[in-house]
């Protein structure tokens, strides 16, 4: 019988979690902010949920680049930071009269340049050259 340790195991659920978090929570922000726009404001439960943080949104980055993942993905995770840096100003007093429609915005701009790099570029593109953690040719 042959078993894994845990972190074998917990691996492969990182990388999907690194991969797919900043896709959920680009989509999650782009409801809220329609949401928003038509009256309902679900930002709290965004926090309870889908709350980022800058320090996150940084780890999220350079595991991005430790582990190979495409350009459209980083877009995803800048546009994160934004909207936190947004977010952020408009919390503390910085008078902003245009903060959802530039949130919302930003939102729109990045999925839709996210998915353009994606169909161009594709995926994991010269991975079989890579020898880094990410890769499966270690």
């Amino acid at each position: 019988m042959n078993i894994k340790p845990i972190k074998e195991r917990l691996i492969p659920i990182k990388i999907w979690l690194l991969k797919w978090y900043p896709i959920f929570a680009n989509i999650w922000l782009l409801i809220l902010l329609i949401a928003y726009h038509y009256g309902f404001d679900l930002f709290k439960l965004s926090n309870m949920l889908l709350g980022g943080c800058l320090i996150i949104s940084l780890m999220l980055f350079v595991d991005s680049i430790i582990f190979y993942f495409c350009l459209w993905h980083r877009v995803l995770i800048i546009n994160q930071a934004i909207y936190l840096v947004l977010q952020f100003m408009n919390r503390n007093g910085v008078e902003f009269n245009y903060y959802i429609r530039t949130a919302f915005g930003l939102t729109i701009i990045s999925l839709l340049l996210a998915t353009f790099l994606y169909r161009k570029h594709g995926c994991f593109k010269g991975m079989e050259n890579n020898k880094g953690i990410g890769s499966n040719n270690q």
